[in-house]
């Protein structure tokens, strides 16, 4: 595995724990189909998010005007880890919230 030169290091970190995810599976590259293909990037993805992003750490940086870059992840990443909060960690968000935080 290699890692495209020119990425911050925020990108890095995403991208490392993406990849780690795929070796963990056994993922080789191979789908039946470009559908099927996103729809493993996709779950990887969340995986890694879910795995960067734990929801004790969310909740500290709510309040932050950069809660991305204080979590040391890209937006993307942020955003889509926020759109797959289960109920508890919604409820966990909701009592750290001041009003100011929005759940993409």
């Amino acid at each position: 595995m290699q890692i495209r030169q020119g990425l911050s290091q925020r990108e890095r970190r995403v991208v490392l724990a993406h990849e780690i995810v795929h070796c963990e599976r056994g993922d080789d590259g191979i789908a039946c189909s470009r559908w099927h293909l996103q729809k493993q990037e996709r779950a990887v993805h969340l995986a890694a998010a879910r795995r960067l992003l734990p929801i004790e750490e969310i909740v500290a940086v709510q309040c932050e005007p950069e809660p991305a870059q204080a979590l040391w992840v890209d937006e993307y990443t942020l955003a889509l880890r926020m759109r797959h909060l289960d109920p508890r960690e919604r409820a966990m968000l909701a009592e750290g919230d001041d009003g100011d935080w929005r759940i993409a």
